[in-house]
C-alpha cells in the first residue's frame, strides 16, 4: 500500500519537493553567504523573452518593423547589463569564470553543434512528411490520404500515378 501511496503522488508532488529544497537550504547554517542575483535573473529572463518575440513575430510584423527592431534593441541591452551583473555579482546568476576551464568551453560548443544537427534534422523530418509524402495535413496531424497510400503504381518522387 505504501508503494501504490508513492507511486500516485510522485509527479504530482515533486514541485512540493523542490520547494522544500529551494527555501530549506542545506550545509552550514552558521555560513554567511550573499544573496543570489535575483535582479540578474530578472534581466536575463526579460532578454530571452524579448528575443522570443522578435524571432517570432519577425514574419508578421516585419523583419524591419520598429516592435521586432525595439525587441532585438531591448534583448541587446538586457543581456548586456545581465553580463555586466554577473561580472560583478558575488552571487551570480551565470558565474562567467566557469568559461576559463577548457572542459566546460569544448562541452558547451560540442552540445551546440550537436544541438545545431538535431534540430535541423527533425525540420527536415517535418519538411520531408509535410511535402514530399503529404502524409501530414496543415495541423501537423497525420492525414488519411488516399493519394498517397491508395494507388498501386505511386510515384515518390513525383506526386503523381506513374
Amino acid at each position: 500500500m505504501a508503494l501504490g501511496i508513492y507511486c500516485e503522488f510522485t509527479y504530482r508532488f515533486i514541485c512540493v519537493c523542490d520547494l522544500g529544497v529551494a527555501f530549506f537550504p542545506f550545509g552550514n547554517g552558521n555560513a554567511q553567504r550573499p544573496a543570489p542575483d535575483y535582479l540578474g535573473a530578472v534581466f536575463v529572463s526579460g532578454a530571452l523573452a524579448s528575443l522570443v518575440l522578435a524571432i517570432t513575430e519577425g514574419p508578421r510584423w516585419g523583419w524591419t518593423s520598429t516592435g521586432v527592431l525595439g525587441a532585438l534593441g531591448v534583448a541587446v541591452i538586457l543581456g548586456a547589463i545581465f553580463l555586466n551583473r554577473c561580472a560583478h555579482h558575488p552571487e551570480p546568476v551565470l558565474d562567467l569564470t566557469l568559461f576559463h576551464e577548457r572542459t566546460f568551453s569544448v562541452s558547451n560548443i560540442a552540445t551546440f553543434l550537436y544541438s545545431m544537427g538535431f534540430f535541423a534534422m527533425l525540420l527536415g523530418n517535418i519538411l520531408f512528411l509535410t511535402g514530399v509524402l503529404a502524409l501530414l495535413d496543415h495541423d501537423g496531424w497525420f492525414s488519411d490520404n488516399s493519394r498517397t497510400f491508395g494507388r498501386r503504381n505511386h510515384c515518390w518522387s513525383c506526386r503523381s500515378t506513374c
